[in-house]
């Protein structure tokens, strides 16, 4: 049996993920028979025998493949080979994959014809982001003011991962002025941090980073910012490799113009697909530490270590 989840929207593709995993550790009395695979950061030799060879302890398993696209041509050979095969199989095999652009079109195609379940999770639009929010305040049982609110969908834009995080800030702080906690650019300088990555500058990216924990700054914040400037390098650059001129990438991507002009700048420090990793390995670290299972600031050391 075959699933394939992919978009934009990492926070609620990530959130299937979960209730699917929960559903089958269920059902199979524990977590031995389930896997998790990320493709970009793997080699081919691993997958193959991680995926060819049976549990001992299970007669079913649940295999997650994280990335594929994103990973060596090996591997994304093998995943695109053997998707017939996962959905005949009688083990479950998940295909989660981050956006997906017009390069992706055929993989998209291939995997839909064998899927069980399609879902693309697309970034919200200003009506969705915005029930989105209301729904996740009804699930906490908690409320805010309408003009908080509107700070909140402004900072976030389409991106319900960016808001989420935004919003258990906000509401763990209480009132106060939400742009200013939110973005703590004026107390931390953390988009001299941001930059300082983009630019590849990796020892004045530590120093910075070292300084903020120091001041007490809160990992997360950290996390959260880095990841919503490298997502803004790899949306830029997409839109760039498909010969989108400034002026249009600002109107795309829903950017300042100013902020499109840097990030074209930034972005050529990397190639399209070192963005693509660096994205998912932030948005990873977030989903390990939101399930008690990894440490943001040593993640956050590993991630600068790459630069």
């Amino acid at each position: 049996m075959l699933y394939f989840f992919y978009g934009d929207d990492t926070y609620r593709s990530r959130k299937k993920l979960r209730e699917i995993e929960d559903r089958f550790h269920a059902l199979m009395g524990g977590k031995e028979a389930s896997v998790r695979i990320e493709a970009a950061s793997e080699e081919i030799a691993y997958m193959r025998r991680t995926i060819e060879t049976p549990s001992l302890f299970r007669d079913k398993r649940l295999i997650i493949i994280e990335g594929s696209r994103e990973a060596s041509a090996d591997i994304r050979e093998y995943v695109e080979e053997r998707v017939p095969a996962y959905a005949a199989d009688e083990d479950v095999y998940v295909l989660w994959e981050r956006g997906l652009g017009d390069s992706c079109k055929k993989f998209v195609s291939l995997v839909k014809q064998y899927a069980t379940k399609t879902q693309e999770f697309s970034s919200s639009s200003s009506v969705g982001i915005r029930s989105f929010l209301e729904s996740e305040l009804q699930r906490r049982k908690r409320t805010l003011p309408a003009d908080k609110k509107q700070e909140l969908l402004a900072y976030a834009g389409g991106d319900s991962w960016r808001l989420v995080n935004s919003l258990d800030k906000v509401l763990l702080e209480g009132d106060g002025d939400t742009h200013e906690r939110v973005s703590g650019q004026k107390e931390s300088n953390i988009f001299l941090f941001t930059d300082a990555v983009g630019m590849r500058k990796k020892d004045q990216a530590f120093q910075l980073f070292h300084q903020f924990k120091e001041e007490g700054m809160a990992p997360d914040q950290i996390l959260r910012a880095l990841a919503w400037h490298v997502r803004v390098l790899a949306v830029v650059a997409d839109l760039v490799a498909h010969g989108e001129r400034e002026s249009d990438i600002a109107r795309q991507a829903k950017l300042h113009p100013f902020v499109v002009k840097k990030a074209i700048m930034q972005s050529k420090k990397f190639s399209l697909a070192e963005l693509s990793n660096f994205y998912n390995r932030l948005s990873l670290l977030d989903t390990k530490t939101k399930e008690n299972r990894g440490d943001i600031s040593l993640g956050l050391l590993d991630v600068l270590l790459a630069l």
